[in-house]
Protein backbone atom coordinates (compact mmCIF):
# COMPACT_ATOMS: atom_id res chain seq x y z
CA UNK A 1 0.00 0.00 0.00
CA UNK A 2 1.02 3.47 -0.13
CA UNK A 3 0.56 7.13 0.33
CA UNK A 4 -0.29 9.86 -2.39
CA UNK A 5 1.08 13.10 -2.21
CA UNK A 6 0.64 16.62 -4.37
CA UNK A 7 3.01 18.95 -3.56
CA UNK A 8 2.15 22.39 -4.76
CA UNK A 9 0.62 20.86 -8.11
CA UNK A 10 0.07 23.26 -10.34
CA UNK A 11 -1.71 22.65 -14.11
CA UNK A 12 -2.12 24.62 -16.99
CA UNK A 13 -4.27 24.75 -19.99
CA UNK A 14 -3.00 27.43 -22.32
CA UNK A 15 -3.49 30.24 -20.33
CA UNK A 16 -6.60 28.59 -17.94
CA UNK A 17 -4.99 26.91 -14.53
CA UNK A 18 -7.09 23.91 -13.70
CA UNK A 19 -5.08 23.22 -10.83
CA UNK A 20 -3.83 26.10 -9.16
CA UNK A 21 -0.61 25.45 -6.06
CA UNK A 22 -2.72 22.34 -4.39
CA UNK A 23 -1.06 20.23 -1.78
CA UNK A 24 -2.71 17.63 -0.18
CA UNK A 25 -1.92 14.13 0.96
CA UNK A 26 -3.75 11.06 0.97
CA UNK A 27 -2.71 8.80 3.95
CA UNK A 28 -1.67 4.81 3.20
CA UNK A 29 -4.80 2.93 3.17
CA UNK A 30 -6.96 6.17 3.55
CA UNK A 31 -9.90 6.49 1.37
CA UNK A 32 -9.65 10.51 0.43
CA UNK A 33 -12.47 12.20 -1.48
CA UNK A 34 -12.12 14.84 -4.28
CA UNK A 35 -15.09 17.08 -4.20
CA UNK A 36 -16.24 20.04 -6.34
CA UNK A 37 -18.65 21.25 -8.93
CA UNK A 38 -17.75 21.08 -12.65
CA UNK A 39 -14.45 22.44 -13.65
CA UNK A 40 -12.84 22.83 -10.33
CA UNK A 41 -9.78 20.79 -11.12
CA UNK A 42 -10.67 17.72 -9.26
CA UNK A 43 -10.71 15.61 -12.38
CA UNK A 44 -7.31 16.84 -13.89
CA UNK A 45 -5.89 16.70 -10.30
CA UNK A 46 -6.89 12.66 -10.08
CA UNK A 47 -5.51 12.54 -13.93
CA UNK A 48 -1.80 13.96 -12.75
CA UNK A 49 -1.88 11.18 -10.13
CA UNK A 50 -2.30 8.67 -12.67
CA UNK A 51 0.22 10.46 -14.94
CA UNK A 52 -2.31 10.99 -17.57
CA UNK A 53 -1.93 14.69 -17.30
CA UNK A 54 1.89 16.46 -16.18
CA UNK A 55 2.21 18.39 -13.58
CA UNK A 56 3.41 22.45 -15.04
CA UNK A 57 4.84 22.69 -11.35
CA UNK A 58 5.28 20.57 -8.07
CA UNK A 59 5.65 17.40 -7.12
CA UNK A 60 3.60 14.08 -7.33
CA UNK A 61 4.72 11.30 -5.25
CA UNK A 62 3.64 7.80 -4.29
CA UNK A 63 4.89 5.72 -2.11
CA UNK A 64 8.14 7.69 -1.28
CA UNK A 65 8.99 8.15 -4.76
CA UNK A 66 8.47 11.36 -6.86
CA UNK A 67 6.65 9.91 -10.10
CA UNK A 68 6.34 13.08 -12.33
CA UNK A 69 8.22 11.70 -15.11
CA UNK A 70 7.06 8.18 -14.35
CA UNK A 71 4.87 6.77 -17.46
CA UNK A 72 1.35 5.86 -16.04
CA UNK A 73 1.89 1.91 -16.57
CA UNK A 74 4.53 2.16 -13.89
CA UNK A 75 3.26 3.98 -11.32
CA UNK A 76 1.30 1.24 -10.06
CA UNK A 77 -2.48 2.65 -9.45
CA UNK A 78 -5.66 1.05 -11.01
CA UNK A 79 -8.66 3.39 -12.34
CA UNK A 80 -12.29 3.41 -12.57
CA UNK A 81 -13.41 5.42 -15.04
CA UNK A 82 -16.64 7.35 -15.15
CA UNK A 83 -17.99 5.13 -18.61
CA UNK A 84 -16.50 2.28 -17.48
CA UNK A 85 -14.06 1.75 -20.36
CA UNK A 86 -14.97 -1.38 -21.42
CA UNK A 87 -13.64 -3.57 -24.12
CA UNK A 88 -16.95 -4.14 -26.46
CA UNK A 89 -16.03 -7.57 -27.57
CA UNK A 90 -14.30 -8.94 -24.50
CA UNK A 91 -16.61 -11.05 -22.62
CA UNK A 92 -16.32 -9.95 -18.81
CA UNK A 93 -13.67 -12.68 -17.85
CA UNK A 94 -11.41 -11.34 -20.38
CA UNK A 95 -12.30 -7.72 -19.27
CA UNK A 96 -11.53 -8.30 -15.83
CA UNK A 97 -8.28 -10.20 -16.55
CA UNK A 98 -7.00 -7.68 -19.94
CA UNK A 99 -4.34 -5.89 -17.50
CA UNK A 100 -3.13 -9.24 -16.19
CA UNK A 101 -2.38 -11.13 -19.36
CA UNK A 102 -0.81 -7.56 -20.58
CA UNK A 103 2.19 -7.85 -18.35
CA UNK A 104 2.34 -11.77 -18.00
CA UNK A 105 1.12 -12.81 -15.20
CA UNK A 106 0.84 -16.54 -15.15
CA UNK A 107 -2.44 -18.06 -16.32
CA UNK A 108 -3.26 -20.25 -12.94
CA UNK A 109 -2.91 -16.95 -10.84
CA UNK A 110 -5.20 -15.00 -13.23
CA UNK A 111 -7.68 -17.97 -13.23
CA UNK A 112 -7.30 -16.99 -8.92
CA UNK A 113 -7.61 -13.01 -9.36
CA UNK A 114 -10.19 -13.47 -11.38
CA UNK A 115 -12.52 -15.80 -9.47
CA UNK A 116 -11.73 -13.74 -6.14
CA UNK A 117 -12.72 -10.58 -7.63
CA UNK A 118 -16.00 -12.00 -9.61
CA UNK A 119 -16.90 -13.55 -6.01
CA UNK A 120 -15.91 -10.25 -4.25
CA UNK A 121 -18.69 -8.24 -6.68
CA UNK A 122 -21.25 -11.02 -7.22
CA UNK A 123 -20.09 -11.53 -11.06
CA UNK A 124 -19.73 -14.87 -10.92
CA UNK A 125 -22.72 -15.75 -12.92
CA UNK A 126 -21.79 -12.68 -15.93
CA UNK A 127 -18.26 -14.20 -16.63
CA UNK A 128 -19.36 -15.57 -20.15
CA UNK A 129 -21.33 -12.38 -20.73
CA UNK A 130 -20.22 -9.38 -23.23
CA UNK A 131 -20.50 -5.63 -21.77
CA UNK A 132 -24.07 -4.99 -24.27
CA UNK A 133 -25.60 -7.63 -22.31
CA UNK A 134 -24.73 -6.34 -18.96
CA UNK A 135 -26.98 -3.89 -16.66
CA UNK A 136 -25.23 -0.24 -15.93
CA UNK A 137 -24.61 -1.36 -12.34
CA UNK A 138 -23.03 -4.59 -13.47
CA UNK A 139 -20.59 -3.13 -15.87
CA UNK A 140 -19.30 -0.90 -13.13
CA UNK A 141 -18.73 -3.65 -10.82
CA UNK A 142 -16.43 -5.06 -14.15
CA UNK A 143 -14.78 -1.99 -13.76
CA UNK A 144 -14.03 -2.08 -10.27
CA UNK A 145 -13.14 -5.84 -10.56
CA UNK A 146 -10.51 -5.10 -13.36
CA UNK A 147 -8.81 -2.56 -10.90
CA UNK A 148 -9.16 -4.96 -7.70
CA UNK A 149 -7.39 -7.78 -9.87
CA UNK A 150 -4.36 -5.52 -10.39
CA UNK A 151 -3.44 -5.61 -6.57
CA UNK A 152 -2.65 -1.73 -7.19
CA UNK A 153 -0.79 0.61 -4.25
CA UNK A 154 -3.65 3.16 -5.06
CA UNK A 155 -7.10 2.84 -6.38
CA UNK A 156 -7.94 6.13 -8.46
CA UNK A 157 -11.99 6.38 -9.04
CA UNK A 158 -12.99 9.44 -10.93
CA UNK A 159 -17.21 9.68 -10.38
CA UNK A 160 -17.79 6.17 -11.24
CA UNK A 161 -21.19 6.10 -9.87
CA UNK A 162 -22.71 9.39 -11.88
CA UNK A 163 -24.24 6.84 -14.77
CA UNK A 164 -26.20 4.95 -12.05
CA UNK A 165 -29.82 5.75 -11.23
CA UNK A 166 -30.44 6.81 -7.99
CA UNK A 167 -31.27 3.31 -6.28
CA UNK A 168 -28.30 1.72 -7.39
CA UNK A 169 -25.90 4.57 -6.42
CA UNK A 170 -26.45 3.74 -3.11
CA UNK A 171 -26.00 -0.26 -3.14
CA UNK A 172 -23.16 0.68 -4.98
CA UNK A 173 -21.64 3.32 -2.44
CA UNK A 174 -22.67 0.47 0.16
CA UNK A 175 -20.44 -1.97 -1.94
CA UNK A 176 -17.48 0.31 -2.21
CA UNK A 177 -17.52 0.90 1.69
CA UNK A 178 -17.53 -2.72 2.25
CA UNK A 179 -14.45 -3.08 -0.44
CA UNK A 180 -12.30 -0.95 0.77
CA UNK A 181 -12.77 -2.06 4.47
CA UNK A 182 -11.78 -5.76 3.14
CA UNK A 183 -8.66 -4.86 0.56
CA UNK A 184 -7.68 -1.47 2.63
CA UNK A 185 -6.21 0.26 -0.59
CA UNK A 186 -5.22 3.87 -0.69
CA UNK A 187 -8.06 5.16 -2.59
CA UNK A 188 -8.85 8.54 -4.48
CA UNK A 189 -12.34 9.33 -5.34
CA UNK A 190 -13.43 12.51 -7.64
CA UNK A 191 -17.34 13.20 -7.09
CA UNK A 192 -19.45 16.12 -7.69
CA UNK A 193 -21.56 14.47 -5.56
CA UNK A 194 -21.16 16.04 -1.79
CA UNK A 195 -23.57 12.69 -0.48
CA UNK A 196 -21.43 10.47 -2.05
CA UNK A 197 -18.62 12.27 -0.84
CA UNK A 198 -19.41 12.73 3.03
CA UNK A 199 -20.77 9.01 2.97
CA UNK A 200 -17.59 7.35 1.60
CA UNK A 201 -14.57 9.52 2.47
CA UNK A 202 -12.83 8.95 5.32
CA UNK A 203 -11.54 12.96 4.66
CA UNK A 204 -13.17 15.19 2.00
CA UNK A 205 -11.19 17.43 -0.04
CA UNK A 206 -13.63 20.78 -1.41
CA UNK A 207 -11.99 22.35 -4.24
CA UNK A 208 -13.40 25.20 -5.90
CA UNK A 209 -11.90 26.98 -9.31
CA UNK A 210 -8.59 24.81 -9.26
CA UNK A 211 -8.03 25.78 -5.62
CA UNK A 212 -8.04 23.34 -3.14
CA UNK A 213 -10.84 24.95 -0.33
CA UNK A 214 -10.82 22.79 2.43
CA UNK A 215 -9.71 19.17 3.36
CA UNK A 216 -10.55 17.08 6.92
CA UNK A 217 -13.16 14.61 7.72
CA UNK A 218 -16.98 14.86 6.38
CA UNK A 219 -18.33 16.25 10.10
CA UNK A 220 -15.53 18.73 10.82
CA UNK A 221 -15.78 20.11 6.59
CA UNK A 222 -19.75 20.06 7.46
CA UNK A 223 -19.83 21.79 11.07
CA UNK A 224 -16.75 24.00 10.80
CA UNK A 225 -16.27 25.36 7.20
CA UNK A 226 -12.98 27.36 6.28
CA UNK A 227 -14.95 29.54 3.90
CA UNK A 228 -18.01 30.66 2.19
CA UNK A 229 -17.78 28.35 -0.56
CA UNK A 230 -17.53 25.24 1.20
CA UNK A 231 -20.45 25.75 3.61
CA UNK A 232 -22.72 26.92 0.31
CA UNK A 233 -21.23 23.45 -1.53
CA UNK A 234 -21.67 20.92 1.04
CA UNK A 235 -25.44 19.71 2.63
CA UNK A 236 -28.48 19.32 0.92
CA UNK A 237 -29.92 21.68 1.35
CA UNK A 238 -26.89 23.60 1.50
CA UNK A 239 -25.94 26.57 4.03
CA UNK A 240 -28.26 29.59 3.68
CA UNK A 241 -26.72 33.31 3.43
CA UNK A 242 -27.52 36.22 5.13
CA UNK A 243 -26.49 39.92 4.87
CA UNK A 244 -25.85 40.96 8.21
CA UNK A 245 -24.24 44.55 10.14
CA UNK A 246 -21.63 43.98 12.53
CA UNK A 247 -22.16 46.37 15.98
CA UNK A 248 -18.91 46.90 17.42
CA UNK A 249 -19.61 47.37 21.44
CA UNK A 250 -19.23 45.65 25.07
CA UNK A 251 -20.82 43.17 24.09
CA UNK A 252 -20.46 43.33 20.00
CA UNK A 253 -23.64 42.25 18.26
CA UNK A 254 -25.06 42.01 15.02
CA UNK A 255 -28.09 43.59 13.10
CA UNK A 256 -30.38 42.20 10.81
CA UNK A 257 -32.94 44.54 9.62
CA UNK A 258 -32.65 46.25 12.90
CA UNK A 259 -33.20 43.07 14.95
CA UNK A 260 -30.52 42.37 17.58
CA UNK A 261 -28.82 39.30 17.54
CA UNK A 262 -26.74 38.67 20.65
CA UNK A 263 -23.28 36.36 20.22
CA UNK A 264 -21.81 33.46 22.37
CA UNK A 265 -19.17 34.77 24.04
CA UNK A 266 -16.72 32.60 21.38
CA UNK A 267 -18.38 34.64 18.76
CA UNK A 268 -17.55 37.94 21.00
CA UNK A 269 -14.10 36.62 20.76
CA UNK A 270 -13.99 36.02 16.96
CA UNK A 271 -15.33 39.91 15.70
CA UNK A 272 -14.45 42.12 19.39
CA UNK A 273 -11.33 43.39 16.89
CA UNK A 274 -13.14 43.34 13.72
CA UNK A 275 -14.43 46.86 11.88
CA UNK A 276 -18.18 47.62 11.65
CA UNK A 277 -19.91 46.30 8.65
CA UNK A 278 -21.34 44.65 6.56
CA UNK A 279 -20.87 40.83 6.68
CA UNK A 280 -22.91 37.38 5.60
CA UNK A 281 -24.68 35.34 8.30
CA UNK A 282 -24.78 31.87 6.99
CA UNK A 283 -27.21 29.65 8.22
CA UNK A 284 -27.46 25.76 7.90
CA UNK A 285 -31.34 24.97 7.41
CA UNK A 286 -31.46 22.64 10.57
CA UNK A 287 -30.55 25.66 12.69
CA UNK A 288 -33.83 26.95 11.66
CA UNK A 289 -36.05 26.13 14.24
CA UNK A 290 -39.91 26.24 13.31
CA UNK A 291 -41.36 27.22 16.66
CA UNK A 292 -43.33 24.41 18.73
CA UNK A 293 -41.45 22.06 16.60
CA UNK A 294 -38.08 20.66 19.09
CA UNK A 295 -36.03 22.23 21.88
CA UNK A 296 -35.41 25.82 21.91
CA UNK A 297 -31.61 26.47 21.55
CA UNK A 298 -29.97 28.04 23.71
CA UNK A 299 -29.34 31.24 22.49
CA UNK A 300 -31.68 32.27 19.45
CA UNK A 301 -33.21 34.95 17.23
CA UNK A 302 -36.69 35.13 16.31
CA UNK A 303 -38.27 35.95 12.58
CA UNK A 304 -41.23 35.74 10.73
CA UNK A 305 -40.53 33.71 7.68
CA UNK A 306 -43.30 33.90 4.92
CA UNK A 307 -43.88 30.52 3.15
CA UNK A 308 -42.94 30.56 -0.33
CA UNK A 309 -43.05 27.07 -1.53
CA UNK A 310 -42.57 23.63 0.19
CA UNK A 311 -40.77 20.22 -0.66
CA UNK A 312 -42.13 17.08 0.84
CA UNK A 313 -38.89 15.17 0.92
CA UNK A 314 -41.14 12.27 3.05
CA UNK A 315 -39.76 12.40 6.55
CA UNK A 316 -38.88 15.91 6.55
CA UNK A 317 -40.21 18.93 4.88
CA UNK A 318 -37.96 21.98 3.29
CA UNK A 319 -39.97 25.25 3.64
CA UNK A 320 -38.73 27.85 1.18
CA UNK A 321 -38.71 31.20 2.73
CA UNK A 322 -36.62 34.56 3.42
CA UNK A 323 -35.09 36.37 5.82
CA UNK A 324 -33.67 40.07 5.30
CA UNK A 325 -34.81 39.35 1.12
CA UNK A 326 -32.18 36.50 0.79
CA UNK A 327 -33.49 33.28 0.20
CA UNK A 328 -33.56 30.44 3.05
CA UNK A 329 -34.90 26.92 3.26
CA UNK A 330 -35.47 25.89 6.67
CA UNK A 331 -35.22 21.74 7.23
CA UNK A 332 -38.99 20.89 9.17
CA UNK A 333 -40.53 18.40 10.45
CA UNK A 334 -43.35 16.41 7.77
CA UNK A 335 -45.45 15.79 11.05
CA UNK A 336 -46.82 19.60 10.18
CA UNK A 337 -48.82 20.61 6.83
CA UNK A 338 -47.49 23.94 5.24
CA UNK A 339 -48.82 25.61 2.63
CA UNK A 340 -47.55 28.88 0.04
CA UNK A 341 -48.89 32.27 1.92
CA UNK A 342 -48.32 31.11 5.51
CA UNK A 343 -46.47 32.57 8.21
CA UNK A 344 -44.13 30.34 10.30
CA UNK A 345 -41.97 31.76 12.89
CA UNK A 346 -38.46 30.65 13.10
CA UNK A 347 -35.76 30.45 15.88
CA UNK A 348 -32.27 30.70 14.75
CA UNK A 349 -29.68 28.58 16.86
CA UNK A 350 -27.25 31.15 16.57
CA UNK A 351 -24.36 29.60 18.59
CA UNK A 352 -24.35 27.14 15.55
CA UNK A 353 -24.12 29.67 12.80
CA UNK A 354 -21.41 31.36 11.08
CA UNK A 355 -20.20 34.77 9.85
CA UNK A 356 -18.26 34.99 6.66
CA UNK A 357 -16.28 38.01 4.97
CA UNK A 358 -18.62 40.09 2.36
CA UNK A 359 -15.43 40.55 -0.16
CA UNK A 360 -13.21 36.93 0.44
CA UNK A 361 -15.63 34.55 2.08
CA UNK A 362 -13.22 33.39 4.81
CA UNK A 363 -14.61 32.70 7.77
CA UNK A 364 -15.19 34.69 10.80
CA UNK A 365 -16.54 32.14 13.47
Amino acid sequence: MARVVLENVTKRFGKVIAVNGVSLEAKDREFLVLLGPSGCGKTTTLRMIAGLESADEGKVIIGDDVVNDVPPAARDIAMVFQNYALYPHMTVRDNISFGLRLHGVPRPEIESRVAEAAQMLGLQDYLKRVPRELSGGQRQRVALARAIVRKPKVFLMDEPLSNLDAKLRVQTREELIKLHQTLGVTTIYVTHDQVEAMTLGSRVAVMDNGFLRQIGKPREVYDTPTNRFVAGFVGTPPSNFIPVQLVPGSPPTMAVEQRVINLTASQQRAVQHLPAGDYVWGIRPEDLVVSGQGSCPELSVPFDAPVSFVEMMGSETFIHSHIAGSPIVIRASSAFEYEQGDCVQLLVNTGRTHLYQTDTGEVVF
